[in-house]
């Protein structure tokens, strides 16, 4: 138990990002004497939008207490193995970016290094065979993460310890399930319209609302999406503009009706001047269109949306304006911006989620022990910026290395890229691998597998080795692929019958 004084907390929002950060900061109330509140003025819809998350997503369950079932019975929750990538390179060409570790190191030589000194005599250089997680999405099987034995030996493989995988599900529906498990928590909701929001040289002291109620607190979360309420209106916090590297500035959203079994991954399709993602629930779809506005009006593109969605429309097309960027200091003062209004990053690599659950987290830990400190605002601030340059680097290397031939993908080729990218690229180019930091959400193996999909122009001949070894190292890669296969072969789960028995 802290010694500390006990913190009253407003949360200015009830939508994911409201209730997501509610849930984890109402967690032992009683053992910090804190109170939570959340202050919003919208009921959360019956329908929302399809969301996709990343394998960390189990992170904020367990946080929580929810399982995935939950999320399946009560947030029309599928599974997800990864997001399949479809025209990024070439027009007709696709990959998958899957979770999970790809292939298995020999005599302690990276999987990767081995493929790329054998990819000069390969007739297809595809990296799937060797990603349990996409043979078994393509495959239609699902499987929980298995167990290596104790007793196995540092060579032997077992590729189902390697698959990894996450959910789709209806975010208005978790934030619904989140406001529950925050309420039981202690938390309180407050339905308030707020007119106007009083602040000093401390920071936010109040917010007032339309009755006249002056809502005062030690810290106040900003979870008011875009409009930044606190964070940017108030405290005019520091924007950083990122359209010049990730140039999509549109979104058009819609729901269909889905009257099959739900893929095990999410679909991301380039067109002419940008994407669009297709996440499949229980029962409908989530179809959005994302663009840049100097190479396509919002009438072609909400057309190109209506003429390739599958379904019957449930709702109307909304349209969502974005600029990409971040706020340099989301924990300003003793207001802290988590979600939309600390900054947004494209949909791309469905990492939203995840920089909610993780930034809500760390500022829990710092409330729970008490530390308003200059210093824990300025590690939670210096985190914020590595990790979202960093996702900001994948997702523009997404868009640099292509080969279509449309204005917009010309102009990304030869566009200026961040510092973080260059070198990435460089040392791709000149060593056939890259260093990132211990601490980068997407690894060496998720890099590879967007790369090489998307035609990176890897030196196969440079990195090669003599004939003799390379047919060795192909012999071995074949083994990888063949224990892949069978292995994925052994699943007696279909999608649709793992979502049934975790439903009853």
């Amino acid at each position: 138990m802290s010694d500390s004084k006990p913190l009253k907390i407003v949360i200015l929002g009830g939508g994911t990002a409201g209730w997501v950060s509610a849930a984890i900061l109402s967690k032992g109330l009683a053992e910090t004497g804190n109170s939570v509140t959340v202050v919003d003025t919208a009921e959360i819809p019956t329908i929302g939008v399809g969301e996709a998350s990343i394998p960390t997503i189990y992170e904020l369950l367990r946080n929580v207490g929810l399982s995935d079932a939950d999320l399946i019975k009560e947030a029309e929750a599928t599974f997800k193995y990864g997001i399949q990538f479809e025209n990024w390179s070439k027009v007709g060409e696709s990959y998958m970016h899957s979770f999970g570790n790809m292939g298995h190191n020999l005599k302690g030589i990276e999987f990767f290094k081995i493929w790329l000194s054998s990819a000069q005599y390969f007739s297809s250089r595809d990296l799937t065979p060797f990603m349990p997680s996409a043979v078994a999405a393509y495959a239609d099987r699902f499987a929980r993460v298995a167990v290596r034995p104790d007793n196995a030996e540092p060579h032997q493989y077992y590729p189902m310890c390697e698959i990894s995988y996450a959910l789709h599900f209806d975010a208005a529906l978790l934030a619904r399930l989140l406001k529950r498990k925050s309420l039981e928590n202690g938390a309180s909701h407050l339905s308030k319209h707020v007119v106007d929001v009083i602040s000093d040289e401390t920071g936010i002291s109040a917010l007032k609302t339309d009755d006249g109620e002056l809502i005062e607190a030690d810290v106040f979360v900003d979870c008011s999406g875009m409009r930044g309420v606190l964070s940017r209106q108030e405290l005019a916090s520091d924007f950083e503009n990122w359209q010049s590297f990730l140039p999509c500035d549109t979104a058009i959203a819609v729901q269909t009706e889905l009257t099959k079994t739900p893929r095990l991954y999410t679909r991301s399709i380039a067109h002419e001047a940008g994407w669009r993602w297709e996440i499949q629930l229980q029962n409908r779809t989530g179809n959005g269109i994302v663009y840049c506005s100097d190479f396509m009006s919002e009438d072609q593109a909400t057309s190109k949306l209506l003429s390739e969605v599958e379904g019957k429309l449930i709702n109307e097309p909304r349209k969502i304006p974005f600029k990409t960027g971040r706020l340099n200091n989301p924990w300003q003062k003793n207001c802290v911006a988590i979600g939309l209004s600390a900054g947004f990053l494209e949909p791309l690599e469905s990492t939203s989620i995840h920089l909610i659950c993780k930034y809500a987290n760390l500022l829990g830990e710092a409330l729970g022990k008490g530390e308003l400190t200059h210093e824990t605002s300025d590690e939670f601030n210096m985190e914020w910026r590595r990790e979202t340059e960093e996702i900001r680097d994948f997702l523009m290397a997404h868009y640099v290395v292509n080969q279509r031939d449309e204005p917009f993908w010309k102009k990304m080729q030869t566009c200026e890229q961040t510092a973080g990218l260059k070198r990435y690229l460089s040392e791709l180019h000149s060593m056939g691998w890259l260093s990132l930091s211990d601490q980068a959400l997407f690894g060496h193996d998720s890099w590879f597998e967007v790369l090489v999909g998307q035609g990176f122009n890897f030196d196969y001949q440079k990195f090669s080795v003599q004939p003799a070894q390379a047919q060795q190292h192909i012999g071995f890669l074949q083994n990888v692929a063949g224990a892949v296969q069978a292995e994925v072969g052994k699943i007696q789960n279909s999608h649709k019958s793992m979502i049934e028995s975790l439903r009853d």
